[in-house]
């Protein structure tokens, strides 16, 4: 069904019509018949929604000044203020959030907009939703936090902004996601905490085996991280080396202790990655250890 559509009145359908086109004074006349300003098409559609789609800042100043609600949202719970950020309009998401909007409104998959500012790299935005108070750690679906966005999208002025204001990421992590191995061997041999999990669950170790950094998971397991920690998903670091097909970090993990009949919560095993993912080395190498699906 087109999001434009309405079911309430040829009124308001020609509302957020005007709304998006951009009608300034369309808007007026609709407004000032009587037409309410925070009226919802079969979509959940606002004219606030609606200009913000278009782009038009002058028409959200009126759309505000007369009424509008700058925290409604969509079915799928996004606000006008998640609208903005995806729209990446820094201008427009200041005048929501000076207006009162929600910095920590959570949306589709219960993302809020740092979560979505940090996706896309918008650095202007991130501080403006942080200068107003969005919460740094907050999780999204999975936990996921938004210095977890920024990382996995290789934003790295974004995720040390982040942690500068308190994102709950260790350096080492970072250095991890950011492949940056001479980096993180320094942390390791520093006295970073080896064994420090993300929202996920998910150790140093898991990254570098995912990533097939042998050396770095050498000097991991030498400094005491557990060879057979689980994720949130029970997910092991072999998991991560069998999926990825990195033979020689396998080989290392096995020779350290790791667990070849581990199963995560899907019921699978690093066997059963190796040979979905079309990696016979690994496939039989696990099985000479005498791994079964």
């Amino acid at each position: 069904m087109d999001i434009w559509q309405v079911s309430l009145t040829p009124q308001a359908s020609s509302l957020q019509s005007a709304a998006f086109v951009g009608d300034l004074a369309k808007v007026q006349d609709f407004l000032d018949t009587g037409v309410d300003v925070n009226q919802k098409n079969t979509s959940g559609m606002t004219a606030l929604q609606a200009a913000i789609s278009g782009g038009h800042k002058e028409l959200l100043e009126l759309l505000l000044a007369k009424g509008a609600d700058g925290n409604t949202s969509l079915m799928n719970g996004q606000t006008p203020l998640h609208w903005a950020t995806h729209s990446s309009s820094a201008e427009v998401v200041g005048l929501l959030l000076g207006k009162g909007a929600n910095v920590n409104a959570k949306g589709e998959r219960d993302q809020t907009a740092l979560h979505i500012a940090s996706s896309n790299g918008h650095r202007e935005i991130v501080e403006l939703l942080l200068a107003h108070g969005a919460d740094v750690n907050a999780g999204a679906y999975n936990n996921r936090t938004a210095a977890e966005n920024a990382m996995r999208a290789n934003h790295r002025e974004i995720v040390e902004l982040l942690i500068s204001k308190g994102a709950d990421i260790s350096p080492l992590h970072f250095a991890l996601y950011m492949k940056d191995q001479a980096k993180a061997k320094g942390l390791i041999e520093s006295g970073a905490d080896v064994n420090k999990r993300t929202p996920f669950g998910a150790t140093p170790l898991h990254r570098a085996a995912a990533d097939g950094f042998k050396d770095i998971a050498k000097l991991l397991i030498a400094k005491g991280a557990d060879v057979n920690a689980k994720e949130n998903w029970d997910w092991t670091p072999l998991h991560s080396a069998a999926e990825n097909g990195h033979k020689d970090v396998l080989e290392m993990l096995i020779a350290k202790g790791a667990d070849v009949h581990v199963r995560n919560q899907n019921g699978r095993t690093p066997l059963w990655y190796a040979k979905e993912q079309g990696h016979p080395e690994i496939v039989e190498l696990l099985r000479k250890h005498g791994a079964k699906e």
